[in-house]
């Protein structure tokens, strides 16, 4: 069973691999089309390729049918994607302030024990 799993991993790995080199030649443009002229992202994005190519495809095949989004879907998504953005800029900070402010002191009342002694109190059996 065990390597059933694995065969078909494998598989899916390899056709995944397949997908993303093809979509990333010949589709990334159509799909996303301010994707044209930017090269260096591409190997960035390999692994989510790889890992939903399915998916890939589909939206692929939608869109050389006629059938993707139109631009006002899109520019919603972008406008909501801007938001989040935006509301991350700031909670993030905040989050970092708070704690640090809020963390938890460290056990400053007993004294400093070098690790030399903690082993040999160990071997004793102290």
């Amino acid at each position: 069973m065990s390597q059933a799993i694995v065969s078909f991993l494998y598989a899916y790995g390899a056709a995944g691999l397949v997908a993303a080199l093809l979509f990333l030649l010949l589709g990334i443009d159509r799909v996303e089309p301010s994707a044209r002229g930017a090269y260096a992202f591409r190997p960035l994005i390999v692994p989510g390729l790889v890992m939903l190519w399915p998916l890939v495809l589909w939206r692929w095949w939608q869109i050389v049918q006629g059938r993707g989004a139109d631009m006002s879907v899109r520019r919603s998504f972008l406008a909501r994607h801007a938001a989040a953005w935006k509301t991350l800029a700031v909670v993030l900070p905040i989050m970092l302030v708070a704690a640090l402010a809020l963390r938890q002191s460290g056990p400053y009342e007993l004294p400093a024990v070098p690790i030399d002694q903690r082993a040999m109190s160990v071997e004793s059996g102290r």
